[in-house]
């Protein structure tokens, strides 16, 4: 054999393990990033709302736990000022019933007569 063709196998054979090795290395780097992935858990639906959650919230008016937390501490505030407005409407309405009722008869008796 001469030393040119011993040559060309030697780099034939050459050329072949380096495109196996390659592969193999393509391969692994393939499986360790489906591994990683796997580990994240990381999901479209996951990454859509890590994007858009603030337009969401602003878009469909929802509130912020903090913003939620404020409203109901300050709810009962409210609530008893609005029972008392309804207690002091209510003692109005008490004293105004029987005003009306005798407004209503003089009415009534103011037609009857103009008949």
């Amino acid at each position: 054999m001469e030393p040119l063709t011993i040559l060309a196998y030697g780099l034939s054979i050459l050329f072949v393990v380096m495109v196996w090795l390659l592969a193999f290395l393509v391969f692994i780097r393939h499986i360790r990033k489906n591994k990683a992935m796997k580990e994240l858990e990381i999901d479209h639906i996951s990454l859509y709302f890590d994007d858009y959650f603030p337009t969401i919230i602003k878009n469909f008016d929802l509130v912020k736990k903090s913003k939620f937390d404020k409203w109901s501490k300050s709810i009962g505030k409210r609530l008893n000022t609005v029972s008392g407005n309804i207690s002091t409407i209510e003692k109005f309405r008490k004293n105004f019933d029987p005003r009306l009722k005798t407004l209503e008869k003089q009415v009534d008796e103011l037609e009857d007569t103009s008949s």
